[in-house]
């Protein structure tokens, strides 16, 4: 159980204890013991999430202060990702989540598999061998629960079937309804949902953006707009005051993610939004301050006419500047999607899926991306990652004592510091001082770097350039 906790499989447990001297297990040894683990994880699995879903509901219920009993059903909104164990979109085994946004805590996931190692071998050897013997072998096998198979459909579709297994059993499972979904929109989740209906023709499930996800799309949008117009020989980037550089769309990609954030309903997010781009359009011929927000904290420009002074040195102050005779055309459409009401009624919960990634981070680590694992071993992973995400080295003293191991006091003193260091980490990283302290530092590596560069003559090492 501590090589799969730790995300070791047989072979670097034999390579550990070859390391110490110690007596190491053969592959099917430690199979053998491995699947005895694997016929307790729904068990397990439903007993983390029924724990995690009564939390929620408790949460829910004092949030709201509201008086029912145990079977009254709750609407909650949640944050729903999926991830899968290949990169490409060619997956065999994909998993979807599903987190509270309220408590962040853990309270679904689902693991869908198009592989099935009896299939591929025994099965195969029938179908080539006697095929008129494999349709009965099959279904027996499949009777018997033995096969892993348990999804029809391509890679990217997995994501799309763990959202409609999820819905589809939170009534039945925790008295919830996930009446509003959080998602980075790469999928047909939501579409799916809506086709569906999962609880009523009139309980639709509403969707929000993660604004993470949405911020990306504004630099996306810029540097394609830039590479497109190369090809039609306008040249929207490259040196000079006011061009559309790399530099510029960072810039702008980190204010338009800070209008969203700061604004309080989608017409002062698109207020802000419309501000950052018009304030680097602005010179003191053509001052374009009508968007930006009153008051003399933020705008210089606005700042001077409280001030009742002439405003100029637009040249110094727009610290990213815009052409605007030749970025306007193309820049335009690009704000007027990116900032409608529409996308920005989507944002109104400012919320991330920070937190499904990171769980999704802590599963991969019991099963590496570098291997393919069955089905069984991700459910593993799934459900152990669940324990720790929701309850620290707790929930993994909780899942030893179910399998009946023995939990002393290294392993509950190694968790607890583990997860003190951890709190601590986050707690620092989020300071303001530690961001600042971050930024200078990358700003002086990137210009020692570059020192370094000009005085060896340039770069030595650059795609095509040699």
């Amino acid at each position: 159980m501590s090589s799969l906790l730790s995300g070791m499989g047989p072979y670097c447990l034999n390579n550990f204890c070859e390391a110490l001297e110690m007596p190491s297990l053969h592959k099917k040894t430690f199979n053998k013991f491995a699947n005895r683990l694997y016929t307790q994880n729904q068990r397990l699995s439903n007993e983390i999430f029924s724990k995690a879903a009564s939390i929620v509901r408790k949460e829910h219920i004092g949030l709201y202060s509201l008086e029912v009993g145990e079977d009254y059903v709750i609407d909650i909104s949640v944050s729903f990702d999926g991830s899968w164990l290949t990169r490409g979109h060619k997956s065999l085994i994909g998993i979807g989540c599903m987190i509270d946004v309220v408590t962040g805590l853990i309270i679904d996931g689902h693991v869908c598999s198009l592989h099935c190692h009896i299939c591929a071998q025994a099965g195969e050897f029938i179908r080539r061998e006697t095929p008129h013997r494999y349709k009965q072998w099959k279904q027996a096998h499949i009777t018997k629960g033995e096969c892993t198979i348990n999804f029809a459909g391509s890679s990217g579709m997995m994501e799309v079937k763990a959202a409609e297994v999820l819905w589809s059993r939170s009534v039945e499972r925790h008295k919830l309804l996930y009446t509003t979904m959080v998602s980075d929109g790469d999928s047909k989740a939501h579409t799916m949902l809506l086709e569906l209906m999962p609880y009523s023709p009139d309980e639709e499930v509403q969707k929000e953006d993660c604004i993470n996800h949405v911020g990306k799309r504004l630099g996306a949008a810029l540097r394609n707009a830039v590479s497109d117009n190369s090809k039609r020989e306008v040249t929207l980037g490259g040196r000079g005051r006011g061009r559309l550089t790399a530099k510029a769309i960072r810039r702008l990609q980190i204010y338009y993610s800070r209008a969203i954030r700061a604004g309080k309903t989608p017409e002062e997010m698109r207020r802000n939004i419309m501000a950052s781009v018009h304030h680097g359009y602005s010179t003191d011929d053509l001052p374009q301050h009508m968007f930006c927000p009153p008051g003399p904290d933020l705008c210089f420009y606005k700042k001077s006419i409280a001030e009742h002074m002439y405003p100029s040195g637009h040249k110094k102050r727009v610290h990213t500047p815009l052409d605007y005779n030749l970025l306007h055309p193309y820049l335009a459409p690009i704000y007027e999607r990116l900032a409608s009401l529409e996308l920005l009624k989507k944002c109104q919960l400012k919320t991330t899926q920070n937190p499904n990634e990171s769980f999704y981070h802590s599963v991969w680590s019991r099963c590496s991306k570098k291997n393919f694992h069955s089905l069984k071993r991700v459910e593993f992973a799934l459900f152990s990652a669940a324990a720790e995400f929701n309850d620290g080295p707790v929930g993994l003293a909780v899942i030893k004592r179910s399998l009946g191991f023995q939990v002393g006091e290294h392993g509950h003193r190694v968790g607890q510091a583990r997860m003190r260091k951890r709190l601590y980490k986050s707690t620092q990283e989020q300071q303001q001082k530690a961001k600042k302290r971050k930024k200078v530092t990358a700003a002086a590596r990137e210009k020692a770097r570059q020192e370094k560069e000009a005085e060896e003559g340039g770069p030595a090492y650059l795609s095509g350039i040699f």
